[in-house]
């Protein structure tokens, strides 16, 4: 079977070329055809891959400037065959990368594969970061995806504009196509993880940023109802003020804070259950937007509470001295749990790699990353809605 190869380099090193060059030349199926799609501005890759000695096809396109997407879309017009491979130049396939997958594809009888990743940490700072997100597990990726032009065509190209993101939203469409499929065993290992703490947090904005920028593409209108509760959230706790004569008016409602906010939290448990149980979706942006409306709900009520007693006469016993303190002590201490000790052994961080006190860096790395995560989240959301 023929197969064609997209690798997408931009400014990796040298090092990285000699690997990935070194892993397809000694594929024990190996590929009739790569394609490698430069994006550097100087044609970073071009003397070098020339003078790769193999016997596969080859064929150097420079496409400087151009983001991911883009760039496989053009590797796909240019390349020969029915049976189409994408790679980067951060992911290096093992060397039964194509046997495996084209057999699971013949087994399963599907038009695709997608590939299967595990993470490589060469220093502390990028194993905290591997423990707390990725694992030891092998997470489903695109590269090492291998599909069916006819396939790839079905499901559509690219989105060619995002500069981060777009690889998972396409994964999304394939899913909506046909089931997930994905081989039994990693078959690919990531070795350019974030190297300090800069480069790490560039990632995560940038991910964040153009994950939210498609989530509301994906679905404007659920987007547009996201707004309109953002809108609701942040004008009800004034609503009775904004009236003249409020306790007069007609359009005064006793209570409203309390009877709006309780109303978006039963949302957001609906939408949460009714999407798990049933639905089974990818988070959208509407569960997002009513998942972090929820936690302020939550926040704002525990900071209130024995405000709130005090005003409604209830019993001293229901009464919490530094109950905010304590709330937020809870909830920190959750997190980092969640992030240093649940997630990592859910993905195959063995108890001897996070304990006795390795876990709380993992732990207090995830929680910044979080925190991180959901305002830049926000921000892209509105951004997307203004730009269209």
């Amino acid at each position: 079977m023929k197969i064609s190869i997209i690798l997408l380099a931009y400014k990796e090193t040298e090092e990285l070329f000699q690997q990935q060059m070194n892993a397809l030349c000694n594929q024990d199926v190996v590929p009739s055809e790569v394609v490698l799609v430069d994006t550097s501005a100087e044609q970073k890759f071009k003397h070098l891959f020339n003078l790769v000695d193999t016997t596969f096809d080859k064929q150097y396109i420079s496409s400087p400037g151009s983001y991911p997407g883009e760039g496989r879309n053009i590797g796909i017009k240019k390349a020969s065959n029915e049976m189409i491979a994408f790679l980067d130049m951060k992911t290096i396939p093992c060397l039964d990368w194509i046997q495996v997958a084209v057999n699971s594809m013949r087994f399963y009888k599907s038009d695709y594969i997608f590939g299967s990743t595990v993470f490589e940490a060469n220093s502390s700072f990028q194993r905290v970061y591997k423990f707390c997100t990725y694992g030891n597990a092998a997470h489903e990726t695109l590269p090492g995806t291998i599909i069916k032009k006819s396939f790839f065509k079905k499901v559509g190209d690219f989105i060619s504009f995002a500069r981060a993101a777009e690889d998972i939203e396409w994964r999304n469409r394939v899913k909506s196509v046909e089931n997930t499929v994905m081989p039994n065993k990693p078959l690919l290992v990531y070795k350019d993880l974030p190297k300090n703490s800069f480069e790490l947090i560039i990632k995560y904005v940038r991910n964040s940023f153009y994950g939210a920028i498609l989530d509301v593409l994906k679905n404007i209108k659920e987007a547009y109802l996201s707004l309109f509760i953002i809108l609701i959230f942040l004008l009800i706790p004034r609503w009775n003020y904004l009236l003249s004569d409020w306790n007069l008016s007609p359009f005064y409602i006793d209570d409203i804070t309390k009877k709006i906010y309780f109303s978006l939290l039963l949302l957001f448990v609906g939408y949460y259950s009714l999407n798990k149980i049933f639905l089974k979706q990818q988070q959208s942006n509407l569960y997002t937007v009513l998942k972090y409306l929820s936690y302020l709900i939550v926040f704002y009520s525990i900071y209130r509470w024995n405000e709130l007693l005090g005003e409604v006469s209830l019993s001293i016993s229901l009464y919490i001295p530094h109950i905010t303190k304590l709330f937020l002590a809870s909830v920190l201490l959750a997190s980092i749990v969640n992030r240093g000790i649940i997630i990592p052994l859910n993905n195959k961080v063995s108890y001897d790699q996070l304990f006795p006190f390795y876990w709380l860096r993992v732990g207090l790395l995830g929680c910044i990353l979080d925190l991180l995560k959901a305002p830049i989240y926000i921000f892209g959301s509105f951004f997307a809605l203004l730009k269209r």
